[in-house]
């Protein structure tokens, strides 16, 4: 759907959350997976205390959405990004470490937040967890996959700071 039915719908049920809680941070999506920052940014919501969500994955999408990001939180956009992953859209190979290393720094300088994806077992690229580890608490070098490791590795270089 489009950038005017996601507004139109969030117009409508924000008051309603913010009756309940009037300072809550709410993350609002937008089209095109929610990667459509542009149209957002040239329409955005007269709401305070709201983010915008941003999926991307490393080896789909390249330089040209990471200038789109920079673009419109350089524009002061506030952006959260609640799913990617270091793989391609489909959840599995390629992998692209550069590029997702890309991602990290350009969100790490626009201080915008992330959530990977996915911190499962399933047997796919995108899992940070091998999928034949029996244990769900533990975890430990060996029970990750290259996503997983890159992921340990890119936390502890972004949380040491």
């Amino acid at each position: 759907m489009d950038w005017a039915t996601v507004k139109g719908y969030a117009q409508e049920i924000i008051p309603i959350i913010r009756e309940k809680d009037p300072r809550s941070v709410i993350i609002v999506g937008n089209p095109d997976w929610s990667k459509d920052l542009r149209t957002v940014a040239a329409d955005p919501l007269g709401f305070d205390n709201i983010l915008y969500t941003l999926h991307f994955y490393a080896a789909t999408h390249g330089q040209d959405v990471r200038d789109m990001v920079e673009e419109v939180s350089q524009k002061g956009l506030p952006i959260f990004v609640t799913e990617y992953g270091v793989t391609a859209a489909s959840g599995d190979v390629p992998r692209d470490l550069d590029s997702a290393d890309l991602w990290i720094d350009l969100l790490e300088r626009e201080g915008i937040s992330y959530c990977m994806w996915s911190f499962s077992k399933v047997a796919e690229a995108c899992s940070v967890i091998r999928s034949t580890v029996p244990k769900y608490k533990g975890f430990t070098q060996e029970d990750y996959t290259k996503t997983g490791l890159w992921l340990m590795d890119t936390l502890a270089k972004h949380t040491s700071r």
